[in-house]
């Protein structure tokens, strides 16, 4: 396993996270803004970066728990 490259994953996703609580958090601050591009950017980024990084988790118990989300908030 390269650690490395598993550490680099997990800071590029921690990075591209925070810029999207970022960009909704100036988004919720500035109602007559529109940031809807910047924030389907940053969710496009996000997207593409939890999927390297699920690679380093146990997808079936991911599954579960975003059932187990769903579920209990419907």
């Amino acid at each position: 396993m390269n650690i490395g490259k598993q550490v680099r994953e997990h800071n590029k996703l921690v990075e591209e996270l925070l810029e999207l609580a970022t960009i909704i958090t100036q988004q919720l601050n500035k109602p007559k803004l529109d940031l809807e591009e910047s924030i389907i950017e940053e969710i496009g980024d996000v997207k593409y970066r939890l999927e390297q990084v699920e690679k380093y988790y146990n997808s079936d118990k991911i599954e579960k728990q975003i059932l187990y989300k769903k579920n209990k908030n419907n």
